[in-house]
């Protein structure tokens, strides 16, 4: 996970304003069950193809996990490296 101070100029470039800060790694997440219609004017959007019309949809992913912090990648990544090398 990294932070990154940004904004966009009145062209729509987007502008990074410093550095990029490495915050931590998600060690665990989880995605919904299910994708969500896109909607635009209160309808699903559709395209239309050789095969017919196919709804587009975007994944919805959940805004919880748990990040394990950067002064702790070190010992996160022995542990992995010590897990997988026991196999």
């Amino acid at each position: 996970m990294f932070k990154v101070p940004s904004s966009f100029d009145e062209m729509g470039n987007m502008q990074i304003s410093t550095a990029p800060r490495f915050l931590g790694i998600v060690s665990e997440g989880r995605k919904e069950a299910s994708d969500s219609a896109v909607i635009s004017a209160g309808k699903p959007m559709q395209l239309v193809g050789e095969q017919g019309p196919v709804k587009i949809v975007s994944e919805q992913w959940a805004a919880v996990g748990v990040v394990e912090p950067a002064a702790r990648v070190r010992k996160l990544l022995d542990t992995v490296n010590s897990q997988l090398g026991a196999k």
